[in-house]
């Protein structure tokens, strides 16, 4: 005889059922948190600018956002690869020596290997188009809660314009630097110096060289425009500074003369040069200026002009006259003395050689020719000649 099989108490088959509920809605509520979690993943890949991909333990990509599409330059998602091998025939990698990046360093490979990285740039180029970039890396491996590596996580950043900024920014800086180092070489071969007044902040800047006219220590603390004028000869500074006022709320540059006093009780002359920037409004901007040491022209015109007061005197003294003849252009100068002596028509206006020559004794006149030749030949003469004046007088000279 067969036995009937034994059922479950009525109680149990409840509790069966309630389980059975409770865990269909524990995979529900789990399905639901993991869409929502793929939503908001999708909705975080969505709003970078940089490109973003997910990869799995075996390199390919199972999540990418649309930066990615750009930046790898493909037409659409339909056309991205998937498999990192097929990147391989697509894109050559190189470092930025040029060096070949070879596949195993590429930064999938790198993350799955259990590596951390960022700012790793390369240089990328379609073999299709021909395209190069630019791109910055980061990179890090998705590992599971036991820490094994499952995937690898990537960013990238296309960044070939900011370095193009970069090299521009660094040559312009070179040419700057170039361009103060010829400054600093001309200000000292002209012994000058330039100075730039902002007049909206009252900044007052000097080159090397308005440091070094002016005595005021390379090291020093930027000069303000108060001890700059502090410096100027007292009786030169009332009118420097009028005429620094009248650029400043005219706009009008101005030409100064004067002298300097440096700490040391050393004066200098300067002559100064300035000009005024204007802004769109017609306001003074600033007032930017270049200043000239002219102490040794200047000293050298004083010493000059004092030789010539004494050669003067004694060729007063002496009644000797000085003449001179150039070879090149054949132009006739002499002095007043010389004037007076032939009786020039006019002692205010230089007279000719052909002057001389007819006034010249016709007896001496080739003593003078042949004389004059061996001189222009680079010997000298000595000799002595008659002159025939216009009031009828002779006058025996030597030349």
């Amino acid at each position: 005889m067969t036995s009937k099989p034994t059922l479950p108490h009525p109680s149990r088959r409840l509790v069966t059922a309630r389980n059975i509920r409770l865990a269909r809605g524990a995979e529900r509520q789990a399905r639901r948190e993991i869409e929502t979690g793929k939503a908001k993943l999708w909705a975080a890949l969505a709003s970078m600018n940089d490109a973003v991909f997910i990869a799995d333990c075996n390199g390919d990509f199972v999540e990418f956002n649309d930066a990615f599409v750009t930046y790898h330059r493909f037409p659409s998602r339909k056309e991205c690869a998937s498999r990192l091998a097929d990147y391989v025939d697509l894109f050559d990698v190189v470092d930025m020596d040029g060096a070949t990046v070879p596949v195993a360093d590429w930064s999938v490979p790198r993350a799955l290997r259990g590596e951390s990285a960022s700012d790793l740039e390369v240089v990328l180029t379609r073999r299709d188009t021909g395209e190069s970039w630019i791109g910055s890396y980061n990179l890090a491996p998705i590992r599971d809660g036991d820490g094994t590596i499952i995937g690898a996580v990537v960013t990238a950043r296309d960044v070939t314009e900011r370095r193009r900024a970069e090299a521009a920014a660094r040559a312009a800086r070179l040419q700057i630097d170039e361009s103060h180092r010829l400054l600093a070489l001309g200000e000292s071969i002209a012994n000058m110096g330039t100075w730039h007044f902002d007049a909206v902040s009252g900044v007052l800047e000097c080159s090397e060289g308005i440091h070094r006219i002016f005595g005021i220590p390379a090291t020093a603390q930027r000069p303000d425009l108060a001890a700059g004028i502090r410096i100027w000869h007292p009786d030169d500074r009332r009118a420097h500074r009028a005429c620094f006022e009248t650029a400043l709320s005219t706009g009008a540059g101005y030409v100064f003369h004067g002298r300097l006093v440096l700490d040391n009780g050393t004066v200098r002359d300067v002559s100064e040069v300035a000009q005024c920037r204007l802004d769109g409004e017609g306001r003074v901007a600033c007032v930017f200026g270049v200043v000239k040491d002219v102490t040794e022209s200047r000293e050298a015109e004083r010493r000059l002009a004092e030789s010539n007061e004494r050669l003067t005197a004694a060729t007063e003294a002496g009644k000797v006259g000085i003449w001179e003849l150039s070879c090149v252009t054949g132009e006739f100068v002499t002095d007043e003395i010389c004037r007076r002596l032939s009786q020039a028509p006019d002692p205010a206006i230089e007279p000719d050689p052909q002057f001389w020559w007819d006034i010249t004794h016709p007896e001496d006149r080739h003593i003078v020719t042949d004389e004059m030749a061996r001189c222009l030949d680079g010997g000298s003469f000595d000799i002595e000649y008659r002159l025939l004046r216009s009031d009828g007088t002779t006058r025996h000279v030597q030349s």
